[in-house]
């Protein structure tokens, strides 16, 4: 859905992977990858590291038989523009007995 913004009120299912990319809007850079761009990506409140060649890209895979409901939060910083910065956070319900039987059922 890269054409819909997702906000806290847009739960979503996954099949088993899911990628997010953040987009930092107003801010001083020449492309959402800019170096001086700073992300902080949160999954359920712990720190992970985006690739270091596409900091603006998360991707998320779970394999497990039960329903798992994600907080995926980001932070961007400017580091010359100590005013220039934005957050998000949404959830993400990755469905776990659909992807690992036979057929779905």
């Amino acid at each position: 859905r890269y054409h819909d913004a997702i906000n806290a009120d847009s739960p979503l299912s996954s099949a088993s992977q899911f990628e997010v990319h953040a987009t930092p809007y107003y801010m001083d850079a020449r492309g959402p990858n800019d170096a001086r761009l700073i992300y902080t990506w949160r999954v359920d409140g712990v720190k992970v590291l985006p690739p270091s060649q596409a900091p603006a890209d998360l991707n998320l895979r779970f394999d497990t038989r039960e329903n798992i409901s994600t907080r995926i939060a980001v932070t961007i910083d400017h580091a010359d523009h100590l005013l220039q910065s934005g957050e998000g956070e949404f959830e993400v319900l990755f469905e776990g007995s659909a992807r690992n039987s036979l057929f779905g059922l």
